[in-house]
């Protein structure tokens, strides 16, 4: 199942963030983004138990991190 993740960065900690993030295997795409978010991740996952993994326990863990809020895809349209 494919989750999208927008985060909130700490003024500032943007680079070591990203870094940070990318690091996990399940995270397939890291974007920087303008708006009210800073990141938008995408990552794959299996179940909830790999999405509790990722987005409390790894994103939640990193101390630059101040919000997130998470999407789950239900459909994906291509061209």
């Amino acid at each position: 199942m494919l989750v999208y993740v927008l985060i909130k960065i700490a003024p500032g900690k943007e680079e070591e963030t990203l870094k940070k993030i990318s690091e996990n295997e399940k995270i397939k795409k890291v974007t920087e983004v303008l708006g009210p978010y800073d990141v938008v991740v995408e990552a794959e996952i299996e179940d909830e138990k790999e999405l509790e993994d990722i987005v409390i326990k790894y994103l939640g863990s990193i101390e630059s991190v101040l919000e997130t809020v998470t999407l789950i895809s239900v459909r994906t349209f291509t061209r």
